[in-house]
């Protein structure tokens, strides 16, 4: 029990004159440390609801990218995390939605000066410099997921 562990205030002949504590405020306070610790003790009964709403990161990605169209940006402020994370989440999340049957869509980026457009890459990733023009003024790359 818990006033077991609590030190003793109470002699033989009642409270201790020299605790600040009176026996009312002994008790009130015995009976409030045993109700704290019983309700941390007793499992929440809604511990599956909290489960299934704490999701991963990945799983918040996926949320957000479902049938909309962001990009790197957008999704970091979205979810919480550094732009950097999320091409690092990227390539894992296209291997999960694409084991569901369904596929990461991506907009390529483009150069705004020459409007060269970078079809074919595989990387997930903003690229540094436009290859036509050298110029490194470049639209992010969008992406959402598409159903097959």
């Amino acid at each position: 029990m818990i006033a077991d562990r609590l030190p003793v205030i109470i002699g033989n002949r009642g409270p201790c004159s020299t605790n600040i504590f009176n026996l009312l405020d002994y008790l009130l306070f015995v009976k409030w440390i045993t109700e704290t610790v019983q309700e941390q003790a007793l499992p929440p009964a809604n511990r599956k609801v909290r489960a299934r709403e704490m999701k991963t990161i990945r799983q918040q990605l996926i949320e957000a990218l479902m049938d909309r169209k962001m990009t790197a940006i957008d999704l970091s402020q979205e979810v919480g995390i550094g732009e950097k994370e999320v091409y690092e989440h990227l390539p894992h999340i296209a291997r999960s939605v694409a084991s569901q049957g369904n596929k990461v869509a991506v907009e390529p980026p483009r150069c705004l000066k020459c409007g060269f457009v970078f079809e074919g890459r595989k990387r997930f990733t903003r690229p540094g410099r436009c290859p036509k023009c050298r110029e490194t003024h470049i639209q992010n790359p969008s992406y959402a997921i598409r159903r097959r």
